[in-house]
């Protein structure tokens, strides 16, 4: 199930994600209502959305059903929540890029709390995203360097989240 305001993300995850079969919604209520009636292998669920947000969403899949709730992958274009426990990012361009900062920066300044920023993908971040020449030439402080950190896949960042974030076992995430 995919769950986005959006119609250009519900149309490119919808290609991306073929040939699995797939379900696209663009609110919140919708995707409940069909949470009520079937199950869904995965939901990718839009965290900031008009009406129903992502977490509305998880607070009543997590109250009705439970099982649909651990399923749940939040999507965002950069919103930040304080009930965020990671934020995840795969490669991408100069907006990407920003968002990257704007959570580095976010964390660093105590605007939000310290939650696990992590890069999915190694050989691409770390070409565009070197912590430890920036800390060691004084641009950022080793101690904030320590909130990113970049992984190989989507299994390896799954198995960091939840081990840092103590929200499952992380071994089998």
């Amino acid at each position: 199930l995919i769950v986005d305001d959006e119609p250009a993300m519900l149309e490119t995850l919808h290609t991306a994600l073929q040939p699995h079969e797939v379900t696209c919604v663009g609110n919140g209520t919708d995707a409940l209502g069909l949470c009520a009636q079937a199950d869904f292998d995965v939901i990718l669920c839009d965290l900031m959305m008009p009406g129903l947000t992502g977490m509305d969403v998880y607070d009543a899949l997590e109250r009705n059903r439970p099982e649909l709730a651990a399923r749940v992958i939040f999507l965002t274009g950069g919103a930040f929540t304080p009930r965020a426990q990671a934020f995840l990012v795969l490669p991408g361009g100069f907006g990407t890029l920003d968002e990257v900062y704007e959570a580095v920066n976010l964390v660093q300044t105590g605007t939000i709390e310290a939650i696990p920023i992590v890069l999915v993908g190694r050989e691409y971040w770390a070409r565009m995203f070197d912590l430890g020449y920036l800390a060691d030439h004084g641009y950022v402080d080793h101690v904030d360097a320590r909130f990113v950190h970049i992984v190989d896949d989507g299994a390896a960042a799954a198995r960091h989240v939840l081990g840092v974030c103590g929200c499952g076992n992380p071994a089998t995430p």
